[in-house]
Parts: structure tokens; C-alpha cells; sequence
């Protein structure tokens, strides 16, 4: 399934490569659910080397709230991984909610 992925701050051609098929394989777990997502990739700390690379995503659901996710590390293809995960894993646990408060019957 195609999502929309804004990149902001990614230089490299292979770089934005791996963030496009890390999140769009995190997203297709959810299809019909996610609107699009914006990635941001940040180097704090320049060449000074250091936990220094942030990958800040924010996930835009049909129905509800952002889903926000921060992930820092040294190197930039894990912190994207690793971030891509925790996607995953907070949409799912998001929209379970969702489910779970729209079953809940009246009072």
C-alpha cells in the first residue's frame, strides 16, 4: 500500500531510500488507517560525533490523534529502524484503543 511520507532533513539518496521502505512497511501493517506521516532526521551534535542522530516521526490517522515518536542513536540506519518499529508498534496500540472504546456499550 502507497502512504504519503514526508521527509524533512535527509540529504542522502539512500538514506531517504531506507526511511521510505523502514515506514512504509511499519504503515502497511495498518492499512486504511493512516493518513500519512511526516519524518524528520536531525544530526544535534554536527561532526562531533555522539548519540547525535534524531528521528522525530509524527503518524496522521484517518480517525483520531497523532501518533508523535522520538528515537535517538548513533548511527542514522538503526535509529531509523528502530524508530520504524515503534511506529509499528504505537499506531497498533493506538488504534486498538479506538476499537476498544467504540465496543464499549452505552450507560
Amino acid at each position: 500500500m502507497t502512504h504519503a511520507i514526508n521527509l524533512f532533513g535527509c540529504s542522502s539518496p539512500a538514506l531517504r531510500d531506507h526511511i521510505l521502505t523502514m515506514m512504509g512497511h511499519a504503515l502497511d501493517q495498518h492499512p486504511g488507517k493512516v493518513r500519512s506521516i511526516d519524518v524528520r532526521l536531525h544530526d544535534e551534535n554536527g561532526p562531533k560525533g555522539g548519540v547525535d542522530r534524531r528521528v522525530h516521526a509524527v503518524v496522521h490517522l484517518i480517525r483520531g490523534e497523532p501518533v508523535v515518536i522520538e528515537q535517538k542513536g548513533e548511527d542514522a540506519y538503526a535509529t531509523i529502524a528502530q524508530a520504524a518499529d515503534r511506529v509499528k508498534q504505537a499506531v497498533g496500540r493506538r488504534l486498538g484503543k479506538l476499537v476498544r472504546s467504540r465496543r464499549r456499550p452505552a450507560r
